[in-house]
């Protein structure tokens, strides 16, 4: 959620939707290889600079670091072709259909969350991936939510996820 008078491409919601964001490329490299990497807006580069940690027998080790948990740095290139700034803008609309990652401030990350859930969508999942809090995150989906949300499970990789127990915001 940005903060009053953040841009949506500010470095501090880069960093905090960057380890979602990501997982696209690092999934096509380990699941297809480097076609199906290559085949993606700065892929290669990004594959390149894996490849160039260490031999083949060694790579899955290194596809998934930082995998939806914080951005390496060869990675944080690959946001450049993420459209933050339109993620923001479409705010509520419905014909936007980005469902992985929502950017904006409380009544626009508030009206995407009921256009979702008019599309049958009955839970979501909040990842604290950067160096926000816990109490921050229920903060924020309460204030959005109005209160709707009924359970909170955490985790013990610090993640905050909470379920809807209904069908609708």
């Amino acid at each position: 959620m940005l903060a009053d008078g953040e841009e949506a491409d500010s470095e501090r919601v880069r960093e905090a939707i960057g380890p979602w964001r990501v997982i696209d490329w690092h999934n096509d490299y380990a699941w297809g290889g480097a076609n199906a990497v290559d085949s993606l807006p700065g892929g290669e580069a990004g594959r390149t600079a894996l490849e160039d940690l260490g031999p083949e027998q060694e790579r899955h080790l290194w596809i998934y670091e930082g995998h939806a948990t914080h951005l390496t740095d060869r990675d944080r290139h690959l946001l450049d072709h993420i459209a933050v700034e339109e993620m923001a803008a479409q705010g509520g609309a419905s014909t936007y259909d980005d469902v992985k990652t929502i950017v904006g401030d409380a009544a626009q990350v508030a009206r995407r969350l009921h256009s979702i859930a008019e599309r049958g969508f009955d839970e979501i999942i909040y990842t604290s991936s950067s160096n926000s809090s816990i109490r921050a995150a229920q903060n924020a989906v309460t204030s959005i939510s109005g209160g709707r949300w009924r359970r909170w499970a955490m985790r013990s990789s610090g993640m905050l996820s909470r379920t809807a127990a209904r069908t609708s915001l």
